[in-house]
């Protein structure tokens, strides 16, 4: 069974998003000025994103309801490539060495998986039969 994302969800989603958007932008902000970010800000940076990411196309998936197919997989594979694409862009902008660049890569991508099981679940409960 499956329920209807309803407005208390989708404002308790999206105040804390954009708390965490908010942190980004002034990551990024105080780190160009240094004129260089460092690996982990890279990394902290990409995983937020990828969170991000993760939220909007859970909302998306949940709003839509002709895309509830694509539920299960879409997200952690969009999550993923966002990603892997802002990490990429880092690595290219601030040409990091490879053998700096992997280890900080690998604990993103573990990060993620922390990260984002919390956001899976607070959907899972909010439009399934189990915590509703």
């Amino acid at each position: 069974m499956y329920y209807e994302l309803t407005a208390y969800v989708i404002v308790f989603t999206t105040i804390p998003s954009l708390a965490l958007l908010a942190l980004l932008i002034y990551i990024y902000r105080s780190t160009e000025n240094e004129k260089s970010i460092n690996p982990l800000i890279a990394t902290l940076l990409s995983v937020g994103v990828s969170i991000l990411f993760l939220v909007a196309a859970e909302l998306l998936f949940n709003i839509i309801s002709s895309l509830r197919e694509f539920r299960v997989k879409a997200p952690p594979i969009i999550t993923y490539i966002a990603y892997l694409a802002t990490f990429i862009y880092f690595t290219a902008k601030e040409r990091f060495k490879f053998i700096v660049a992997f280890p900080c890569f690998l604990l993103g991508a573990i990060s993620i998986i922390f990260a984002g099981v919390p956001v899976l679940f607070w959907f899972g409960c909010a439009t399934g039969p189990v915590c509703m």
